[in-house]
């Protein structure tokens, strides 16, 4: 899958396949986030992944889903957790915040997911000290900024053009039982000089 196309099919999921997702994978994903650019090359995010079916168990009741969305679509539902997960960590002795080195960094994970077939959801609806209490985090020294969730899709989700004059960003399931992503019409948001 190219990037293109991977930009394209990614959509934040919901609902996950338990098949667990393999270490290399994981491994590509973590090259692919300390490898995204970082301003000034300070490189201040320390990532953890999370694989181990028990620390996801202890992670997933710790995290927020889907606020817009009625249940059962909105969260994950039992059997359909996510198998893994990414922390991204900014380290306090480098930087207090990194909110553009996060943002590459996360997106690199997902695109890189994405391109291996696994799905994500960046979660920023997280219990902070719970998480950093079930993984040993010290949060003096790691700021927990977001965390990614990960795992083979058992949904499907799409984007839609939202209406020329429309405001409407809310996303929803369609009559199909697809998940519905409104996303604004390119010549709204974007222009190209020269």
């Amino acid at each position: 899958m190219n990037v293109y196309d991977a930009v394209l099919a990614r959509r934040s999921i919901r609902s996950f396949d338990p098949k667990p997702i393999r270490r290399e994978s994981l491994e590509r994903m973590l090259d692919a986030a300390r490898l995204a650019p970082t301003g000034v090359n300070r490189q201040p995010l320390r990532f953890v992944a999370v694989c181990a079916p028990t620390y996801c168990r202890e992670i997933f009741p710790q995290t927020k889903w889907a606020g817009l969305l009625p249940k059962p679509y909105g969260k994950p539902q039992p059997g359909h957790e996510p198998t893994a997960y990414i922390l991204l960590l900014v380290d306090q002795s480098v930087a207090k915040e990194s909110p553009v080195d996060v943002g590459a960094a996360g997106m690199s994970i997902i695109l890189q997911a994405q391109s291996e077939g696994i799905a994500s959801c960046w979660l920023g609806a997280i219990n902070r000290p719970g998480i950093a209490q079930t993984l040993g985090i010290d949060l003096d020294a790691f700021k927990i900024d977001s965390i990614i969730a990960l795992g083979y899709p058992d949904m499907t989700a799409a984007t839609v053009d939202m209406p020329q004059g429309s405001d409407d960003t809310a996303y929803y399931i369609g009559e199909d039982g697809e998940f519905k992503v409104p996303k604004r019409h390119r010549d709204t948001v974007c222009r190209i000089i020269g």
